[in-house]
């Protein structure tokens, strides 16, 4: 007969079932007065409040709840132990012990809020099915987060206090991470260490946050925004926050009293919506206070209202799609570094209070709309492109003229090496300026670059190292220098046509005084070129009277054009013009010497007339080409009158003045002007 088995009597028939230490509740021997609080709530679904804010007296044995028995109520409990649907919700406790939940399936949130962790919290590779809220709590050791995947919230905020390293590395997140109001405050290294982590909501380090260590999100994927305003990271190493290749799908706030004691770095990260750092202050321990190189920002970047940066900030690289704004009362201690970025918006810098020094090389704006006291002196514009202009500083050429002064003297050619003089800011300025229709302010700008040129001693430069020591090459230099001062004084380079009409009529008149000077006594230097007129012995009193002064001669035929030292200097100025002066009338001195002064003279007053009418023709503006548009200039001269000047100086037998002009007119080069030397050779015409 068999004998019948009491319900509380191990059936032997049955094989013994073990479980791991910690999963039953017999496991834990008498409870505490907290933990039976807990026992009881937790199978109601109540809050277990064991006291009203954190305790500070570790020795009260009411509010002493063991790590291991939370951790057994934390994983289901057991049978004579059950957890309701909303998990444990314990406030004010004081947790004894390690709580280890490394690799375990929390199958409920995780609430423990305004509670003591004496010991360490891991939850390594957990799975959190619900929410992890620690609001309030103080934790002595940090927390181990590294792996766990949280289909819930993260809360560490209203009074959450670490006092090591709060870790989620690679951790996932289903909604937000929120540390509002948190203080990580570990002895050394990191506060918040947040690699490679997930985050399908907002992050927020805001409202009170407060890090003393390294605060690092690099890599992470955030899958709304980055909120960090009104918070303090003061690191104790050399970065404050990090977010390097991080993909952030919202903003990315760090304003309104935010505060860095570190550089702040996103190096590589995207952000779909707008950098946001108005009112922010980044203060760096030594380098770079914010640096984002090569960040992509789908939106704009506000550096404004009262931001400060005690270092320099670095957008090296950077593509932002929206505008880059910089006003009202921005200070910035080192240099904003936007070396090779692009703005496909607008770069606003006005009012900063204090100016910027900017590294602007390679980069590429759409519109630039600044006033001139925002950059300081030592600004990079090299390579800077931008395709319009905005506010009035850069519409005025002597504002803008200012600006591009404010480079770096090795950029202006002003160093002692003069080496580095870079052309393309004054360039892109005027070619903007004139796209916009400012061609009088473009005029001028084109001016200043000239001027600059010369200041730079890029005029005549010396290519070949062998040569600098050489007489020619520095007489040349020098030549052309002075050729180059002169097409500036009297063409403005090209861009003032009016002032070389007024510098034409100024050699006009200048050369009709000293004809008429030359014609009257006791010079008497200026005379018929007619032998019939000059060696006829009718007019030979002509040669008498009045000293000579052939110009006052009563016995000159009616019919012989009369001297008139202006219409002679206008028409040796103008080669294409006849008004029978020239031919006429010619120096008549008696000796080689007289003759040669007079026609050098003569000479020399086609040679202004060709390089007044060659800087005229030249819009580049360049010295250099004052020769060859002297050349073309009289070869077109004497193509239409080279009879007629062949048969003046024949008549008057200046062969040399021939040869110069001839010369002039066909490109032959100096050397053969001076095979022969007749000076004053005299030719008897029929």
């Amino acid at each position: 007969m068999n004998t019948p088995i009491s319900p509380n009597t191990q059936d032997p028939r049955m094989p013994i079932t073990k479980h791991p230490h910690g999963r039953r509740l017999s496991d834990f021997g008498e409870l505490t007065a907290a933990e039976k609080i807990i026992l009881d709530c937790c199978a109601t679904g109540q809050e277990a409040k064991i006291g009203k804010a954190v305790p500070t007296d570790y020795s009260d044995p009411n509010k002493i709840v063991r790590a291991g028995f939370l951790r057994f109520l934390l994983l289901g409990g057991d049978e004579d132990a059950p957890v309701h649907e909303k998990g444990v919700q314990l406030i004010g406790a004081s947790i004894e012990g390690d709580l280890d939940l490394e690799n375990c399936v929390v199958p409920r949130g995780i609430t423990l809020g305004k509670c003591k962790f004496n010991g360490a919290f891991s939850l390594n590779h957990a799975h959190i099915a619900g929410l992890l809220a620690l609001d309030g709590s103080h934790l002595l050791q940090g927390l181990g987060a590294g792996g766990a995947r949280c289909d819930g919230g993260v809360f560490l905020r209203y009074g959450f206090h670490s006092y090591g390293v709060v870790q989620f590395m690679r951790a996932r997140i289903r909604t937000d991470l929120d540390c509002s109001g948190g203080q990580f405050e570990p002895k050394k290294g990191y506060a918040l260490m947040a690699d490679g982590i997930f985050v399908k909501g907002v992050v927020h380090l805001n409202e009170g946050f407060k890090a003393t260590g390294e605060v690092s999100f690099i890599g992470a994927q955030i899958g709304a925004s980055l909120v960090c305003s009104d918070g303090q990271f003061a690191s104790q190493s050399e970065y404050a926050l990090s977010a390097d290749r991080a993909v952030i799908k919202g903003d990315v706030v760090l304003k309104s009293k935010f505060e860095a004691t570190g550089t702040v770095t996103l190096i590589g990260a995207h952000i779909g919506g707008n950098l946001s750092c108005a009112g922010g202050m980044f203060a760096s321990k030594s380098g770079d206070a914010l640096r984002a190189d090569g960040i992509v920002v789908k939106g704009s970047v506000f550096l404004k209202s009262q931001f400060t940066a005690t270092g320099s900030v670095s957008l090296i690289g950077a593509l932002v799609e929206g505008d880059l704004s910089c006003i009202d009362t921005v200070r910035i201690d080192g240099v904003l570094d936007l070396e090779g970025a692009t703005i496909k918006g607008k770069l606003l810098l006005r009012s900063v209070g204090s100016p910027v020094r900017i590294d602007a090389n390679g980069l590429e704006i759409r519109h630039l709309e600044a006033d001139g006291s925002s950059w300081a002196k030592g600004s990079i514009l090299n390579g800077f492109v931008y395709k319009s202009l905005g506010g009035e500083a850069f519409t005025n050429a002597t504002a803008s003229i200012r600006w591009l002064k404010l480079q770096r003297d090795q950029d202006l050619g002003e160093d002692d090496a003069k080496r580095s003089f870079r052309p393309q800011p004054w360039k892109q300025l005027q070619k903007v300026l004139r796209e916009m229709g400012h061609d009088a302010d473009a005029r001028e700008v084109g001016v200043a670059y000239e001027d600059q040129l010369r200041k730079a001693n890029r005029i005549g430069q010396i290519t070949d190292v062998k040569d600098v020591n050489l007489w020619r090459p520095f007489l040349q230099r020098k030549s052309l220098r002075i050729f180059h001062w002169l097409f500036g004084f009297l063409a403005g380079y090209g861009y003032h046509p009016l002032r070389l009409f007024m510098s034409l009529v100024g050699v006009w008149l200048f050369c009709g005084v000293i004809y008429w000077w030359l014609a009257y006594a006791p010079h008497s230097a200026i005379g018929p070129t007619d032998p019939l007129v000059f060696q006829n012995t009718v007019y030979s009193a002509c040669a008498k009277e009045n000293n000579g002064n052939w110009m006052l001669c009563e016995q000159l035929p009616a019919e012989y054009t009369t001297l008139s030292p202006l219409a002679y200097s206008l028409d040796i100025l103008l080669p294409l013009v006849d008004l029978g002066q020239e031919k006429r009338w010619g120096p008549l001195t008696p000796t080689p010497e007289k003759t040669f002064v007079l026609s050098s003279y003569r000479l020399a007053h086609r040679i202004g007339f060709a390089c007044l009418t060659g800087f005229k023709s030249s819009t580049a503006g360049s010295p250099a080409c004052c020769s060859w548009r002297l050349s073309r200039v009289w070869l077109g001269a004497a193509k239409l009158k080279n009879k007629l000047i062949q048969n003046f100086f024949t008549q008057t037998g200046n062969i040399f003045e021939l040869k110069i002009v001839t010369a002039l007119s066909t490109g032959w080069s100096m050397s053969s002007m001076m095979t022969t030397k007749p000076w004053n050779t005299k030719i008897t015409s029929s």
